[in-house]
């Protein structure tokens, strides 16, 4: 019987310590909620200035894209107006020429 009784009173001790840290182990189980919390929103404001951060990329090459798209243009541009004017001289050199041998050739 006193086997029985050691037990018994072993089980209390421990139905007291356990209600002794109950409120402790509730207060961890708040704070680690807390902190799961946190890193949610942590990971959420991540992930947002992630992607912000992404669109302000992609806009910077858009924007490099379209001025070295117009800078090519413009180039371009030049480059054709320099040749029609090229082309303009060799055919009024041409009108010249045939002018003047048409006139020789008379």
């Amino acid at each position: 019987m006193q086997g029985q009784s050691g037990k018994t009173s072993e089980i209390g001790k421990l139905k007291e310590y356990i209600q002794k840290i109950e409120p402790q182990l509730i207060n961890y189980q708040g704070q680690i909620q807390q902190l799961v919390n946190e890193l949610n929103q942590t990971k959420h404001n991540a992930t947002i200035e992630r992607n912000q951060m992404i669109e302000a990329s992609r806009r910077e090459l858009m924007e490099y894209a379209d001025t070295r798209h117009n800078t090519i243009l413009a180039e371009k541009e030049k480059e054709t107006q320099g040749l029609k004017e090229k082309y303009s001289e060799l055919e009024k050199q041409f009108n010249d020429l045939k002018e003047e041998y048409d006139y020789v050739g008379e």
